[in-house]
């Protein structure tokens, strides 16, 4: 049993405060190839994940995703990582679900933090958003599934929530 890796998914927390430091090329490297080498239904492999590093671009899916609130939904994290995938695809939500969680315990194994921030699929529906999607080199078949707010971690950590009691069934 590896200790090490269950103790990292153990201890991951959703951090809404993060440093403005940039995270190193290494880390993003890390998971985003975490991402790439999550379960997909039938190899498909059907998520596109979209890092976000631009200062231009990262204040473009801001304005996009707060809709007009001046709170910014990513907490001030300095990389945004958007999953889409193809438009009624087998399994597509699954495997971008997969890809995303993957992307979050790589980042607490790579010394960051994260936070999962939902990405409905109607913020590239918009004009602003298919824009953006076409900069990108995305086609317009694709819709977004989630988002992570990807940094160093600023503030402290959050305790563990409880967990309900009927989480789990044995049978």
């Amino acid at each position: 049993m590896n200790k090490e890796a269950l103790q990292l998914i153990y201890q991951r927390r959703s951090i809404r405060e993060f440093k403005q430091d940039q995270i190193t090329n290494e880390q993003l490297d890390a998971v985003l190839k975490a991402g790439v080498l999550a379960p997909s239904a039938m190899n498909e492999q059907t998520p596109v994940i979209v890092a976000v590093q631009s200062q231009i671009y990262r204040d473009a899916v801001v304005e996009l995703k707060s809709l007009g609130s001046d709170k910014d939904p990513f907490y001030g994290a300095p990389t945004i990582v958007i999953v889409f995938v193809p438009k009624r695809r087998y399994a597509a939500l699954e495997n971008a679900v997969a890809a995303q969680m993957n992307m979050m315990n790589a980042a607490t194994a790579a010394g960051l933090a994260s936070c999962w921030v939902h990405m409905p699929k109607e913020i590239f529906n918009q004009m602003e958003g298919k824009q953006l999607m076409y900069a990108w080199g995305l086609p317009d078949n694709m819709i977004s599934v989630s988002a992570m707010a990807i940094g160093y971690q600023a503030g402290e950590t959050p305790e563990m929530p409880e967990r309900k009691k009927d989480y789990i069934i044995r049978v």
